[in-house]
């Protein structure tokens, strides 16, 4: 019986090989990888490489998605009084400072991938990344005392009136409301976030460094109004 026949073998087999191209991403760089020398490195045939991950950017979109839970869960554990898009902004920074290696492979390996939309593996993670960060911004919405009143950050009294002088009560029982006003909000979080690794993926391979990313990313959450 093969590894991967055991139970569990075959997630077991999948992490490891995911695992072992990280490493070699790391010491060589993406371009200068290849399949083989994962398969090698993993004492696995390169087409059982080829049978988990069909191309060399599935192998970084799935660390990538495997950090979305801890996006979303940083997220949702930010202090209440934060806004929503300050949350998200800390959550990231707090996201890069305990897996730099992914944002660095992002930023100087996979800038220009992540940025062309177009190919499907790379606009599902993207949708998938949105999602992540609205599910950490729902509980924070229905927390606040009413939709408008969290969204525009304004303090109880000063909701806005509608024409008989009543105030927005809506509240979090219309669970699609929160829904909705999550996922507008996580759509606008990611923003600078792509704003930020457009500009870096536009300099020279040697200034496309993490610490400027995040130099971009303060600069960009500061210029939503929100930092």
């Amino acid at each position: 019986m093969t590894e991967a026949e055991r139970p569990g073998g075959r997630e077991t087999t999948r992490a490891r090989i995911l695992a072992t191209a990280l490493r070699l991403f790391g010491e060589r760089g993406f371009e200068a990888t290849t399949m083989r020398q994962i398969a090698d490195a993993c004492q696995v045939t390169e087409r059982t490489v080829y049978r988990y991950f069909p191309f060399k950017d599935d192998l970084v979109l799935a660390e990538v998605r495997g950090l979305i839970p801890l996006l979303r869960d940083l997220t949702a554990g930010r202090p209440p009084g934060e806004r929503p898009f300050t949350a998200v902004w800390r959550a990231l920074r707090t996201l890069q400072e305990t897996h730099p290696h992914v944002m660095g492979l992002l930023v100087r390996d996979m800038g220009e991938r992540l940025l062309d939309k177009s190919g499907p593996g790379m606009q599902r993670m993207i949708e998938e990344f949105c999602e992540g960060l609205a599910d950490g911004l729902r509980p924070r919405l229905a927390g606040a005392s009413t939709p408008t009143v969290r969204l525009l950050g304004l303090p109880a009294g000063d909701a806005p009136q509608d024409a008989y002088g009543t105030r927005d009560a809506r509240t979090a029982q219309d669970g699609s409301d929160w829904v909705f006003r999550s996922r507008v909000l996580a759509s606008a979080a990611i923003s600078p976030l792509l704003s930020a690794l457009k500009t870096c993926v536009e300099l020279p391979v040697a200034e496309r460094t993490v610490d400027r990313v995040n130099a971009l990313l303060d600069e960009a959450y500061t210029a939503m109004g929100d930092g």
